[in-house]
């Protein structure tokens, strides 16, 4: 069993749950249309009890019967993308601290949007975990919509940080998605932030920017009121992912990323991906 986790890949947390199954097909789309290596990780602590480690018609050790499982998902993987790369590694240790150690060499991180065993404590949990103290952008996994909408909506608050807005211009690059970056304006009570309109116009400004580097994706940007969690759920039904910043790094300064988890991973039925 390869368990190497090659630099710049797409890591995929597993376990027996529809929504880890949902999460795995979708990371299997990214590292296709990124031409990344993809790893599988089973995590689990030592106390779990999970429908992967008791079988009580198999006799075989919990630790072979896990390593099993892996196999059949990594062989099935293989059977429908030959070409791709695909390791996969089981471990002991708590889901979230796999995952967050599997970030430092990786590309993406992928989680269910809840679990059976690698999501037992609900996504305020590890999700939340793993978003805080991963070193790398990490995406939480909600089912396809019925009519896929070809399109990413990013939260942009601070202008000089174009991090997210880079990630999923790269993204949309790859997967022939168009994105539109969404600037939700409050006005200061104190009087000394930008109005609207120089709100506006620095926002066209970072998205002429990024649109420079991918001159083949259609990038869009928009001013609205109101508050910030709201208006992004609102804005997410009509598309198929969501990217945020993490900690306000081209997402939302005034936000501790606890709220932007409570308020968008929690109850958004889109993807989302938190970058660095």
């Amino acid at each position: 069993m390869d368990s190497t986790i090659r630099p710049d890949g797409v890591v995929v947390g597993l376990d027996p749950s529809p929504d880890s199954r949902q999460a795995l097909a979708w990371a299997v789309g990214r590292a296709t249309a990124w031409g990344a290596p993809l790893h599988l990780v089973a995590a689990r602590s030592p106390e779990s009890k999970d429908g992967w480690d008791h079988d009580h018609q198999d006799s075989r050790p919990m630790n072979q019967l896990h390593r099993q499982r892996l196999e059949q998902a990594r062989a099935k993987v293989l059977a429908e993308h030959p070409d791709l790369y695909v390791s996969v590694s089981s471990t002991n240790r708590f889901p979230a601290a796999a995952l967050v150690t599997a970030s430092r060499v990786s590309r993406l991180v992928v989680l269910g949007s809840h679990g059976d065993s690698m999501l037992r404590w609900s996504l305020g949990s590890t999700a939340h975990q793993v978003a805080i103290h991963a070193a790398c952008p990490v995406a939480v996994v909600r089912p396809e919509r019925d009519t896929p909408r070809g399109s990413v909506l990013v939260g942009i608050d601070r202008f000089d940080d174009l991090g997210a807005l880079r990630w999923a211009a790269a993204d949309a690059d790859a997967t022939g998605s168009d994105v539109l970056a969404v600037h939700v304006w409050q006005r200061d009570p104190s009087g000394s932030g930008r109005d609207r309109s120089q709100a506006a116009g620095a926002l066209d400004s970072t998205v002429a920017d990024v649109a420079r580097e991918f001159p083949d994706v259609k990038i869009r940007g928009e001013v609205l009121s109101g508050g910030v969690t709201r208006t992004l759920l609102a804005q997410a039904a009509e598309h198929d992912l969501v990217v945020l910043g993490a900690r306000g790094g081209g997402g939302f300064a005034d936000l501790t990323l606890g709220r932007v988890a409570g308020g968008v991973l929690w109850r958004c039925d889109a993807t989302v991906v938190v970058t660095r």
